[in-house]
């Protein structure tokens, strides 16, 4: 008996034992559940450095490349007291700590790249194109380096030109056949004017064909070049001395078979391009206007996108306001849904002191509306400049930039940041407004000012009869609501204790959206 009694006792405790191992299993996996659900919210950050302690004058950081969780940044800096520049290569972590850095000094000499001049390889290489220039000016000459996946060295090469300070190597792209095109500019001094420059190389550096195109000048840092799907080439350039952005379409050989003008009677301003997975083409620039300021005369500007066909037929075209001036767009990333975001920076109007600040906007595949902007700065305040110079699109639907931030307080150093898919970073936030594009059939909507802290005044069409406003966050969520009077135009409303973000404005009219 006693016998019995203890096998029954030991199997109540075996039965007891997996019992709780069922809910100590059950509290494990539930708190796994809980970290793998927080682990996979994205990571937002903004940060400012210097890339080395030798030669830290004036870094920018012109390039970003994501790299399984972690980022590679391309920094050139100065220093006018040695003389002499560097050149780094950065490889950030997942929150944008630095944990690598290969750097390359040499006296008297400086070291220059445009925007997007660092890009990655078929073989998780990565490769640059820029230029090298002995401090006297006595010397110049591109400046080409091939890293492999753990950014070592593989080579370098420095191709000297024959007249001093003639050409400039701004942006490169790998070919369908494993070779480089780099793009720039050449100065022709018996006219006094740039020229577009086109090198093709070998996958070891090696030159195979030169191509100048006579079609006007160009500005430091803006010129880009994408292959298209019939292996020509997009080539984006800006004319100094008529203040006009152009795109010209070449073919594999670099021979020009068209260009492209944009038309406006003021100054425009910089652009970018890109190529739509119809394998049509994206062109879009800060499109000029004047405004009076502060009792004076400026040059505002609107974001100016138009879609080509491969033959430089206009499919569409459209301007959007952003509330500012001197507007620039520097890079267009294609989403997965067919959609685009732009970078772009502009003299912010209603934000104290005028900063530089930089954009992101997602616009509609067919070029009809913003679905949705945000401006951001490392600092918004003291006049800054916040410069996104390049940025890419993340696996988890943000997106790392990087650029230049410089204040009186701080100086100037490189800036990444990484942001949602919404475009939040953490730093100075501005309360956002989602308005209607000026061309929507629903009528026009805008807040002013926007961004805005305190209080934003809503402008709209005329109501006929007593309207409604609404206020949504971008979870679709309704978070302010106010009656509107009959024959009403615009309603300032508090906005305190909104959180930093993006929202969404609608008026309705009988409850028939307006905008």
């Amino acid at each position: 008996m006693n016998k019995v009694h203890i096998e029954r006792n030991s199997i109540s405790k075996i039965r007891n034992f997996k019992d709780i191992l069922k809910q100590f299993l059950f509290v494990v996996l539930l708190i796994f559940s809980y970290l793998n659900t927080f682990s996979q919210q994205p990571i937002t950050f903004n940060k400012i450095f210097t890339p080395n302690s030798i030669c830290n004058t004036h870094p920018s950081a012109h390039s970003i490349i994501y790299k399984k969780n972690n980022y590679l940044i391309n920094v050139h800096s100065s220093d006018s007291i040695l003389p002499q520049g560097s050149l780094n290569f950065v490889e950030l972590d997942s929150i944008g700590t630095v944990i690598k850095k290969i750097t390359f000094i040499q006296d008297s000499t400086y070291f220059l790249a445009g925007f997007s001049s660092f890009i990655q390889t078929h073989d998780s290489g990565y490769f640059f194109a820029g230029e090298c220039v002995l401090a006297n000016l006595t010397k110049q000459c591109h400046h080409i380096i091939k890293l492999n996946n753990n950014m070592d060295t593989l080579w370098t090469r420095k191709m000297f030109q024959t007249d001093n300070l003639k050409e400039d190597v701004l942006q490169v792209c790998e070919t369908s056949d494993k070779c480089f095109v780099m793009v720039g500019d050449k100065y022709t001094t018996n006219n006094n004017i740039y020229n577009v420059l086109l090198i093709k190389i070998d996958s070891l550096g090696n030159q195979i064909w030169k191509k100048t195109i006579a079609n006007g000048g160009m500005n430091w840092g803006w010129q880009q070049i994408r292959q298209t799907p019939d292996n020509g080439f997009l080539i984006y350039g800006y004319n100094i001395d008529v203040g006009n952005p152009f795109i010209m379409k070449t073919d594999s050989a670099g021979n020009l078979i068209w260009s492209k003008y944009p038309n406006s009677q003021f100054y425009n301003q910089g652009g970018t391009i890109a190529i739509t997975k119809d394998g049509n083409y994206l062109f879009a620039f800060g499109f000029g206007s004047q405004i009076l300021l502060n009792g004076n005369t400026d040059d505002a500007a609107q974001l100016y996108v138009v879609e080509y066909t491969p033959q430089g037929a206009v499919i569409w075209d459209n301007k959007f306001e952003l509330n500012g001036w001197d507007l620039s767009a520097i890079k267009i990333e294609i989403l997965p849904d067919n959609n685009f975001v732009i970078l772009g920076t502009y003299i912010e109007l209603t934000i104290p002191n005028n900063p530089e600040v930089s954009f992101l906007a997602k616009i509609d595949k067919n070029g009809h509306d913003i679905l949705w902007k945000k401006i951001f700065g490392y600092t918004l305040y003291d006049g800054s400049v916040n410069f996104g110079m390049d940025f890419t699109l993340c696996p988890d639907g943000g997106f790392a930039i990087s650029g230049l931030y410089g204040s009186s307080t701080i100086g100037q150093k490189a800036w990444i940041i990484k942001t949602d898919s919404m475009g939040y970073v953490p730093g100075m936030q501005y309360l956002g407004i989602n308005e209607i594009n000026t061309n929507s059939s629903k009528g026009d909507i805008k807040a002013f000012p926007n961004p805005a802290k305190e209080t934003t005044t809503i402008s709209y069409p005329l109501l006929n009869k007593e309207g409604e406003l609404q206020v949504y966050d971008m979870l679709g969520q309704l978070v302010y609501e106010e009656k509107l009077a009959k024959t009403s135009t615009q309603k300032e409303i508090n906005i305190q204790s909104f959180k930093a973000g993006l929202y969404k404005v609608v008026v309705r009219e009988n409850g028939i959206i307006k905008g």
